[in-house]
């Protein structure tokens, strides 16, 4: 299996084929390309190559297409936008098949494949720009509902499959009601905004913030113990605390609360992560409000 990397927005790919040759004519063929491509010889496991990220283009035969759909990163990969076949050229091919997007006959033409491939680049970007935008929260630009639970799946999925720390938080603003109805939701609107603009400034590179909807918002630190977790949630409220300085009406400046939650091995599903970080973000409202809370 070999892999390569350009400059720009890459594309990713994944070509398959048992004959080294072909592999090769292909690797050669996009090099130079803003791709990202892995190559392998057979497709069983390779989707675990791309990680997080699935490829964008899959190159291969149609019995690998069969075996995409039926394998077990076939819930992964079968959604992939585009699918190119590689087909001898005598080799017979139905032209109503859904599941086949574009043809290049064995042996490659290396000068069509890079004219294909440029088109379809334009194509997959085009569309991952769309996924995108549907995906973002128009208000505060952060990641949406949908984004959210896109996230949070994923970032559960991995931690149960390597045994790995997972903590969660809701962030809720408080008495966001009163805003509104004081001083207009324009101005409400205004405050979700620079919220989520200290959130996303504030979590690191490896963190996850969303808005989870209405004036809550959603952080996700994988690889990160309660205790830790704790810290960064303290230090959100403080950054939040200091942004916001000065914002408020009649000496009663804007607040938020944070819950927090770790995921335990009692824990059956995403969801319970969830519902922990909510239950202790009850609990905090109940006390005041204006702080961190974790379970006991």
């Amino acid at each position: 299996m070999t892999t390569s990397d350009t400059a720009g927005p890459a594309v990713r790919v994944l070509a398959v084929h048992d004959d080294s040759s072909v592999r090769d004519a292909i690797h050669t063929a996009l090099v130079g390309l803003p791709l990202s491509v892995v190559t392998a010889s057979e497709i069983e496991g390779v989707a675990d190559e791309f990680t997080d990220d699935a490829p964008e283009v899959v190159l291969c035969r149609r019995a690998d297409v069969d075996r995409v759909q039926s394998s077990k990163s076939g819930a992964r990969l079968s959604r992939l936008p585009f699918v190119i076949l590689l087909r001898n050229r005598h080799e017979e091919f139905d032209e109503s098949d859904d599941q086949i997007d574009d043809v290049v006959e064995v042996p490659v033409d290396v000068d069509l494949l890079r004219l294909r491939l440029r088109t379809v680049r334009r194509v997959v970007l085009r569309e991952r720009q769309l996924r995108e935008l549907a995906r973002q929260d128009s208000l505060t630009g952060l990641p949406n509902r949908r984004a959210c639970d896109e996230a949070l799946r994923r970032e559960w999925e991995r931690a149960v499959r390597y045994g790995r720390p997972l903590s969660c938080a809701v962030v809720d603003v408080d008495r966001f009601k009163s805003v509104n109805d004081e001083r207009g939701h324009l101005e409400g609107d205004r405050l979700l905004a620079r919220i989520g603009a200290v959130a996303a400034a504030g979590v690191r590179s490896s963190d996850f913030a969303g808005r989870y909807g209405g004036d809550e918002f959603l952080l996700l630190l994988p690889e990160t113990e309660l205790a830790a977790a704790q810290v960064c949630c303290e230090r959100l409220v403080e950054a939040v605390t200091e942004a916001l300085q000065g914002s408020g009406a009649g000496g009663s400046e804007p607040t938020i609360t944070v819950g927090v939650g770790e995921r335990t091995p009692s824990m059956q599903r995403a969801a319970d992560l969830v519902a922990a970080a909510d239950a202790n973000l009850r609990a905090g409202k109940r006390a005041g409000g204006n702080r961190v809370a974790v379970a006991d």
